[in-house]
């Protein structure tokens, strides 16, 4: 009788061994599954640094830029204060004005003066360059096809420069 007790705690004892470690290599491959999961799917925890936005409460006055003599209201804009260059700005606006009157200010002023237009799209989009090598991109749309005007949008990256 007491062989048959010693038997049946070493028997309890084993059994409970190999469940602890069933469920210890059922828990790794659940958390590897996971973490195979987050790669395929492209999980970041955090972005990297560089792109950390910032809200802007009013737009930021670009060097060497005039101002459009239309009408145009700032919506919203972003700055990207850990970039690189640490001058990176997006301006959201509006106009009452049409996407070729804004279009067509916009390319004579970057083509008479500090700006060289680099690119352009007759559809809407202008890319310039200053001296300093400071870029600027300009995109106008139509608001929808139901409202007269346009949005403008303004991003504007400082170069960057080796000290």
């Amino acid at each position: 009788m007491q062989h048959l007790l010693i038997i049946f705690i070493a028997l309890l004892i084993t059994s409970n061994y190999a469940l602890a470690q069933n469920n210890s290599v059922n828990s790794n491959s659940v958390n590897n599954n996971n973490s195979n999961n987050n790669k395929k799917r492209g999980f970041r925890p955090h972005p990297p640094v560089e792109y950390t936005r910032a809200s802007l409460d009013k737009p930021v006055i670009i060097p060497n830029l005039p101002k459009y003599t239309g009408s145009l209201i700032y919506k919203s804009g972003v700055s990207y204060p850990k970039a690189i260059n640490s001058g990176s700005y997006q301006m959201n606006f509006l106009s009452k004005d049409s996407v070729s009157e804004i279009y067509n200010w916009y390319k004579v002023v970057l083509s008479s003066g500090v700006w060289t237009i680099k690119a352009q799209r007759n559809d809407g989009m202008i890319k310039a360059e200053d001296s300093d090598q400071n870029s600027c991109i300009i995109t106008i749309n139509p608001i929808d096809k139901f409202t007269k005007g346009s949005k403008v949008i303004i991003f504007y990256s400082k170069a960057y420069k080796l000290h």
